[in-house]
């Protein structure tokens, strides 16, 4: 009897590797979008641009009245942000980005155990300054530092991960030193080469690009300049005294570069 013709079996595929996925949980102003951009510049790495604000301010569960003119968009619900952030992805490492109060509403816990979860912190007086320039209305939610306090407290407690967290003044006064302490804590290469880039616009940014301005115009990271020696708003300093001891308590467990 003959036989028919015999098919080769096709090889199952690999399995695709589950990518790294961090998170950088900010406050406003803490140069959160320098650090940001060099993983951009990183050609393993895919980067996410605070996908939450846009849940946050302008979604059907928006929490702000900021942008009431506009219309609430159901696209940026925040479940489906949500999916959008854990969606499959190609690149070895996944970087998100967004402001810790931003994702405040976020229901499920879970959702941030597909992080490697850390933080980027900034004095309370430099950073509200800095907001303040921007949002001279700016509520104590949108300063940022007591969700971040509260967010690092449930990925070091309910989720018993470590919370790297990462002082700007280090940052940019020591860049190398300080991102080869933070990859090594998430468990990934420094690429000091990825310290550096050319200057010009970044697509991740044209949402908010008043807000980027100088990381634009940047080809690197500088030590920032001083700020003029004038006293404080009193308002700002009111909020600042406020932040304080949030951001003392994560800067109590900052990494040591």
């Amino acid at each position: 009897m003959s036989q028919g013709p015999i098919h080769p079996v096709a090889a199952a595929e690999p399995a695709r590797p589950m990518p790294t996925r961090l998170a950088l949980w900010a406050v406003p102003r803490s140069v959160s979008t320098v650090f940001e951009r060099v993983f951009i510049e990183r050609d393993d790495a895919l980067v996410l641009h605070e996908p939450f604000s846009h849940a946050y301010y302008h979604g059907p569960e928006r929490r702000s009245s900021r942008f009431d003119a506009l219309e609430a968009q159901p696209e940026h619900a925040y479940e489906a942000v949500m999916a959008a952030a854990l969606a499959p992805r190609a690149a070895p490492i996944v970087f998100m980005k967004d402001m810790a109060y931003q994702a405040k509403p976020v229901p499920d816990p879970g959702f941030f155990a597909s992080f490697t979860n850390t933080f980027l912190i900034r004095q309370p007086q430099e950073a509200l300054l800095s907001l303040h320039r921007m949002w001279p209305d700016f509520t104590f939610e949108e300063a940022g530092y007591a969700e971040q306090a509260e967010l690092f407290d449930l990925v070091t407690g309910t989720l018993e991960q470590p919370g790297v967290v990462v002082d700007a003044t280090d940052f940019h006064c020591d860049p190398d030193a300080t991102m080869a302490a933070y990859c090594a804590a998430v468990g990934i290469e420094h690429r000091p080469e990825a310290l550096s880039w050319e200057a010009g616009a970044v697509e991740e940014w044209r949402g908010w690009a008043e807000w980027h301005r100088d990381a634009e115009e940047s080809s690197g990271i500088q030590p920032p300049p001083p700020e003029a020696g004038d006293a404080l708003p009193a308002r700002v300093q009111r909020m600042a005294e406020l932040c304080q001891p949030h951001y003392q308590h994560l800067y109590a467990r900052r990494l040591d570069v």
